[in-house]
């Protein structure tokens, strides 16, 4: 997927990171959803991300980190601790 521009998200945890906020850098939506999905192994969909997933932001936890392919992040005890999941 060479030439094509990353697209960020952040949105709120699930699985058993349900307290904390998730972080996604994908080609797609559909990427997006499938890398969250690998983690916490239930039904993220669509509906879910355009919802409670704010598009084109990464937020100030994150600040500091370029996405260089795709990837997903959480962060950890009231953002103090960010940690790559994917």
């Amino acid at each position: 997927m060479s030439g094509k521009k990353l697209k960020i998200w952040n949105g709120r945890g699930l699985g058993e990171y349900i307290n904390e906020h998730f972080y996604v850098a994908a080609y797609t939506g559909k990427q997006a959803i499938e890398l969250i999905n690998s983690v916490i192994g239930w039904g993220m969909n669509a509906n879910e991300l355009r919802n409670y997933y704010n598009k084109g932001s990464w937020g100030n936890t994150m600040e500091g980190i370029e996405p260089t392919e795709p990837c997903l992040y959480v962060s950890l005890n009231n953002g103090k601790k960010v940690k790559r999941l994917i």
